[in-house]
């Protein structure tokens, strides 16, 4: 049967691509997106938008959509990195290779187009949203704002062509077997004694400059990671926006020498606890009703945004920082925390995250396919 892919141009061809996932089969342990959420992350007037460029479409069989992708030109990537790299994102097929094959297909003609020379992905809208396809720990759900699919999806792949870029990983801690003695401990020690260095919590009447000292702290410490390139004011501003709305000021942890901030590790409750129960992914008219009662009995936490300044991440400020937001996360009465996402070649946070106890209970991979000819800058 024939498959037809369409390009997204209305409101009303956007809402149907935001539709694709509920209609292809998805993973049991799915955690359906807040439709607004999406909706506001491909909005054009988004501040990711403002130099990068999309193409979305949708594929058909017989009438019914089977799939959906996103190409992505993103010229913040390929100024920093100069690497040719066009991405691709927003993927969801139904188990059909040849829908797979003519999703990225599509998404490739388009990238060769730009000039790219390889496509990577999924990543969605960006390295620093959603990224990754899921390659081992189906057996329960992700942890807020991270992805989930079926088993399938990584031999659809495969027989694409596309191989691994770099594998991520999340560590599961459960706090109440986190060892805060021993080597961190001495750690902590060490750094009060030694170079002055003191623990904060955060604090939401100063949220503009705690959001400042973030920002400006994620872009130094991140600097030479896979796939890195520094979030601009806008869109760091936006992101801030919608933690400010989920943000517990107990669990954002500076840590500073002599007043000035050296680093920051963020937890942030797992509302993908909540968001589960709002199968249809709509606020309206009853999802909010289950947000406002569920969250109050949310177990877990997610520990997504942490940095240190160059010259304090091999003196042990890190471990510091991740024993006392573990720390904190267990007086609250969290039973797990999540660290991630750690990429594999992150030796030091991977070090951290067992140093706590964690251990790898999701894998994820971002992959990659050569195109046919050279980007030209």
């Amino acid at each position: 049967m024939e498959i037809n892919l369409h390009s997204v141009r209305t409101s009303g061809e956007l809402a149907r691509f935001i539709d694709v996932p509920w209609r292809v089969d998805p993973d049991p342990n799915w955690v359906p997106p807040l439709r607004l959420a999406v909706k506001a992350a491909l909005d054009e007037r988004h501040p990711s938008w403002r130099r990068n460029r999309r193409q979305l479409w949708i594929a058909y069989r017989d009438g019914k959509p089977v799939g959906r992708i996103a190409a992505i030109l993103n010229r913040e990537h390929l100024e920093h990195w100069r690497d040719g790299a066009g991405f691709f994102g927003f993927f969801d097929t139904i188990n059909d290779q040849a829908v797979a094959n003519a999703l990225l297909s599509k998404a490739e003609e388009w990238l060769r187009e730009q000039g790219c020379q390889s496509a990577v992905g999924p990543v969605s809208p960006s390295p620093h949203y959603e990224m990754g396809i899921l390659t081992a720990g189906f057996d329960t759900p992700p942890f807020l704002m991270l992805t989930h699919n079926r088993p399938d999806y990584p031999a659809l792949l495969a027989a694409a062509g596309y191989e691994k870029a770099v594998d991520l990983f999340a560590y599961l801690i459960p706090t109440n077997s986190v060892n805060l003695g021993g080597k961190v401990a001495r750690v902590g020690e060490t750094l009060g004694r030694r170079w002055g260095v003191t623990l904060r919590a955060g604090d939401m009447r100063q949220f503009a400059r705690e959001a400042a000292i973030i920002h400006r702290l994620y872009n130094t410490s991140m600097q030479g990671q896979w796939g890195f390139t520094p979030i601009g004011e806008s869109e760091f501003a936006a992101f801030a926006a919608d933690l400010k709305r989920i943000i517990d000021p107990d669990l954002v942890v500076f840590a500073e020498r002599d007043g000035e901030p050296v680093g920051f590790v963020l937890a942030l409750p797992n509302l993908n606890e909540v968001f589960i129960r709002i199968r249809d992914g709509r606020l309206l008219p009853f999802g909010l009703l289950k947000l406002l009662w569920h969250r109050r009995h949310i177990r877990t936490v997610r520990v997504i945004l942490a940095g240190l300044l160059p010259e304090w991440q091999r003196r042990g400020a890190g471990s510091l920082l991740y024993s006392e937001i573990t720390r904190r996360i267990a007086a609250k009465g969290y039973a797990f925390a999540e660290m991630s996402w750690v990429l594999e070649e992150n030796l030091l946070m991977n070090r951290a995250a067992q140093l706590l106890g964690g251990r790898v209970h999701k894998s994820y991979r971002v992959y990659k396919k050569a195109l046919d000819h050279a980007f030209t800058a």
